[in-house]
């Protein structure tokens, strides 16, 4: 399990910093995405992700459906949602890099491509290389809580690069994924390490925010 996860993360961080190059284009307004090709790049990686830990997909799947866990999304989301709401009062209205690309994306493509891209993709893909990759393939050689420490800080961090700053992290930006990431990481926790958990919770929380989006 232990190379699985590392040649996840070569990947990955592949993914997230050498492939770009051959689809986003930087100029004056801002960055282009060519979402043809960074839609196949997704689903390339997440093809592998699913590939080095089926056995854990299927397993993690056969155990969440024998648990209610419609309730426990349920409680996650609503956990999700007064978390953001505590965050906003705290640091106002902000909208981080990451999130101003997804809604450029969505205003410029057809939507069953981005809900390929947001509501399969990105679950599976981030919940593989954050989760399993980091908390169950080394949780029988480091702290459990040390991992999930690990796993929630890198996963907010991600999710916050600035382009302004030459890829620096915004950290009020990384304040707004908290209240997403802890349900998240709570749910797999929660179901004893099970990565089909914290897809789950994923998904409900992108394919929400989605649906916010298809409506703007």
């Amino acid at each position: 399990m232990k190379k699985n996860a590392v040649l996840l993360w070569v990947v990955y961080f592949l993914n997230l910093m050498v492939f770009p190059a051959f689809f986003i284009r930087y100029t004056s307004s801002g960055p282009s995405v060519d979402t043809n090709a960074y839609l196949i790049l997704q689903l390339v990686s997440t093809a592998i992700g699913v590939a080095l830990f089926r056995e854990k997909l299927v397993e993690g799947f056969k155990n969440f459906i024998k648990r209610p866990f419609i309730r426990d999304l349920a409680i996650g989301y609503a956990l999700r949602i007064g978390l953001a709401i505590a965050v906003a009062q705290f640091i106002g209205d902000v909208t981080s890099d990451n999130q101003e690309q997804i809604e450029k994306m969505m205003s410029a493509n057809d939507a069953v491509l981005m809900f390929v891209l947001l509501c399969v993709v990105a679950p599976i893909l981030e919940e593989l290389v954050f989760r399993e990759a980091i908390i169950g393939s080394f949780k029988k050689s480091l702290n459990v809580h040390v991992l999930t420490f690990i796993s929630a800080f890198l996963f907010v961090l991600l999710h916050a690069l600035s382009k302004d700053a030459a890829g620096l992290i915004d950290w009020t930006a990384a304040l707004m994924y908290v209240p997403l990431t802890i349900p998240i990481v709570g749910m797999y926790r929660y179901y004893n390490d099970n990565v089909f958990a914290s897809i789950s919770m994923h998904f409900l929380n992108n394919f929400i925010a989605f649906l916010f989006l298809l409506n703007q």
